[in-house]
């Protein structure tokens, strides 16, 4: 999961990096024709002609600026930053992965020495996991907009969905086998 996490983000910036290569080439080459361009899309928002001219204008002056602006508004990329690292965010989803994926575990490390049925330590390995979900939710809300108990619900019903999935996924190919 960190590997592929840090994959995909180095793939989103080299992608961003070569297109803010290719419109830095274009502002260079062919301005009039990025600031038309320019215009028309910030037209679009609403902005008059006018004072999309003078904005796009005076911005197509300072060219970091402007290509940057073209990168977002243009194409829709963000621009990364220098000290973006894909590897450190790869680490992260690697922890958390280790860290969330280890809970539904506790019931059968913990409860082992009770010699309990394998019906009831998976029981209480689903409801960690259910708690668990809710908490990632509602501690994302900390960061959003949204309430910690929309935001838990739609974690816990997104990620129980997905359990369900593998689970009987797990249970068709091992009755196949």
């Amino acid at each position: 999961m960190g590997v592929g996490d840090a994959l995909s983000s180095k793939s989103e910036m080299e992608a961003a990096l070569k297109e803010k290569d290719r419109e830095g080439w274009e502002y260079d080459n062919y301005l009039e024709g990025e600031i038309k361009e320019m215009v028309e899309i910030y037209e679009a928002k609403g902005v008059s002609r006018e004072d999309a001219r003078l904005v796009i204008t005076t911005l197509a002056k300072y060219k970091d600026v402007f290509v940057d602006l073209m990168l977002k508004d243009e194409l829709g990329l963000d621009v990364p930053d220098e000290d973006d690292n894909p590897w450190v965010d790869g680490m992260v989803t690697f922890g958390a992965f280790v860290c969330f994926g280890f809970i539904p575990l506790v019931a059968y490390i913990a409860l082992a020495p009770l010699a309990l049925d394998s019906h009831v330590l998976f029981l209480v390995a689903c409801v960690l996991t259910a708690v668990t979900l809710f908490a990632l939710g509602a501690i994302k809300s900390s960061v959003t907009e949204r309430s910690w108990l929309m935001s838990g619900s739609e974690t816990l019903s997104l990620g129980g969905a997905v359990a369900a999935v593998s689970y009987l996924i797990g249970w068709a190919v091992e009755g196949s086998l």
